[in-house]
Formats: structure tokens, C-alpha cells, sequence
């Protein structure tokens, strides 16, 4: 599933791992932030396992915060593991300066990001 708006765009990777990875690229405010809890909403219904890639995010407003905390409370009630990527400053800075990136899980790359939610446990060596 893949959402456009003029001013957001969403693109669902669903991986073979079980984790739905959705890269999100534009301004999340008060306009596309329907469009993005619309995609959650979906992907929260098929997998139990979602990173949310805000990477190429250029913009995050205050109904883009609130869209992440409603995501966090949803997750936790339906047992859904979930992470978030936040390596620029357009996201990194409204997170920080609202103590948010203390309360979700937030990740510097994709790859950490998947490493937190995914089904697959790593092979151990015994010694």
C-alpha cells in the first residue's frame, strides 16, 4: 500500500522478516496527518511488527507529535512492535524539544530500527 498526498508520501515495504517498513517522505501537519494514520491504521490491522522511516520528513508539526503519541498508544494496546526512524533534524529537533524521543522508540537508521522490532532472533554460538 502506498498513500500520496501533494504534500506527503507513503511507501509500504512489506519485508520477508514479518516487518512492515513504511518510509514516509514530505510534511507531516495538520493537511497529511489523516494520511498518515490512515496507513498506520492499515498496517496496524496486518502485522505485528512496523517501522515508521521519518527520514525524509522535511517537516513535523504539533498534529504530527500528536499522530506519534496516538501510534504509541495504540501499539501498546494492541501489542504491536513498533519503531521509529529520526536521523534528520526536522523530526529529531520537535522530538527532542518535546521530550518525545525519551517516550517512543526512536532509532538513528533504518537498519537499528528493524533490529528493534524484528520476529527473527539472532543466532547465538555456545561456547
Amino acid at each position: 500500500m502506498n498513500s500520496e498526498h501533494p504534500n506527503i508520501k507513503i511507501d509500504v515495504e512489506p519485508r520477508p522478516d514479518g516487518v512492515v517498513l513504511a518510509h514516509v517522505s514530505g510534511e507531516v501537519d495538520a493537511l497529511t496527518e489523516p494520511v498518515l494514520r490512515d496507513c498506520v491504521d492499515q498496517q496496524l490491522r496486518s502485522s505485528r511488527h512496523f517501522v515508521l522511516d521519518l527520514d525524509a520528513v522535511r517537516f513535523l508539526s504539533a498534529s504530527g507529535l500528536a499522530a506519534l503519541l496516538d501510534i504509541k498508544r495504540r501499539a501498546s494496546r494492541g501489542g504491536l512492535r513498533w519503531s521509529l526512524v529520526a536521523a534528520g533534524h526536522a523530526v529529531r529537533r520537535p522530538l527532542q524539544a518535546t521530550g518525545l524521543d525519551q517516550q517512543l522508540p526512536v532509532y538513528p537508521t533504518v537498519g537499528k530500527a528493524l533490529a528493534a522490532v524484528s520476529p527473527v532472533v539472532p543466532w547465538t554460538v555456545a561456547g
